[in-house]
């Protein structure tokens, strides 16, 4: 890590959270730097029945969700500080009533740090466009030569391919293979194979249809977002393209993020 993301890392704050049942008073307690999207993964983990605490997906079971609130215990923590703050509510939560934690100390680590949205645009722009050599490359064969499935495994995704029919991709599916190629740059290699497979074809004007969809990609509309730190709203608008060139925004990510496939980019979240 750079000096410069170790100055970044250190003005990250964190929080220490409870999702607290309000029957019975027992609470999970923990610690996060974004605690919004962490309850977001708990909620969901919860809901289908995939969450790692056993005791806290039972009991969300028993009781079910509106049974359970979600609350900030402390908030503006230094990361350094994270994990002796989550102890500290940790021991006064045992001392009071019981818990639905599994260990007997806080988990939280350091060295798994969730990165900010800036620290994620940092880590992208620094591998965007990095060739693996062909001593990296032959290192990763090796790694997997001879691996084999267990057949566990194997049944799962015999299961998971049944009934599936293969034909040509949907127009969803293609709008998403377009956003996530759209921007990388191709090696030399790549752009004189595309040039030997175009030469000699000729290209005429766009039919309607290519003219239709070229003019829903570039108008999409979009909905309304908020900027949680300048607290800005952008109201809904019709061409989510212009919105990302003036604003310096990735397309692709304020689509995921429209998609609540990502929970922000640089700061800016549906409303």
């Amino acid at each position: 890590m750079t000096p410069e993301d170790e100055r970044i890392f250190e003005e990250v704050m964190g929080a220490v959270y409870a999702i607290r049942n309000l029957d019975s008073g027992k609470a999970y307690i923990g610690s996060s730097i974004v605690h919004h999207a962490r309850w977001r993964w708990h909620r969901w983990a919860l809901r289908y029945g995939r969450h790692p605490n056993s005791y806290l997906q039972r009991a969300w079971n028993l009781y079910g969700e509106p049974t359970f609130e979600f609350l900030v215990l402390e908030d503006e923590i230094s990361v350094d500080l994270l994990a002796e703050r989550e102890r500290h509510w940790l021991d006064t939560a045992r001392s009071s009533s019981q818990v639905y934690n599994l260990q007997a100390v806080a988990s939280w680590s350091g060295n798994k740090r969730q990165m900010t949205s800036e620290q994620k645009d940092k880590v992208s722009k620094r591998v965007r466009g990095r060739t693996l050599s062909d001593e990296t490359r032959r290192r990763i064969s090796q790694a997997h030569m001879g691996y084999k499935h267990t057949p566990e495994a194997r049944r799962k995704m015999s299961e998971s391919h049944k009934g599936r029919k293969r034909g040509p991709p949907s127009d969803e599916h293609r709008r998403k293979i377009s956003e996530a190629l759209r921007g990388r740059p191709k090696s030399e290699e790549h752009r004189r194979k595309i040039s030997e497979t175009l030469k000699g074809r000729k290209i005429g004007p766009p039919s309607d249809e290519h003219r239709r969809r070229i003019s829903e990609a570039r108008g999409r509309p979009y909905p309304a977002f908020y900027h949680a730190d300048t607290e800005e709203i952008i109201p809904p608008g019709c061409n989510l393209s212009a919105l990302c060139r003036e604003r310096d925004l990735t397309r692709s990510a304020m689509g995921a993020v429209m998609r609540g496939t990502r929970s922000c980019h640089k700061g800016w979240v549906l409303l």
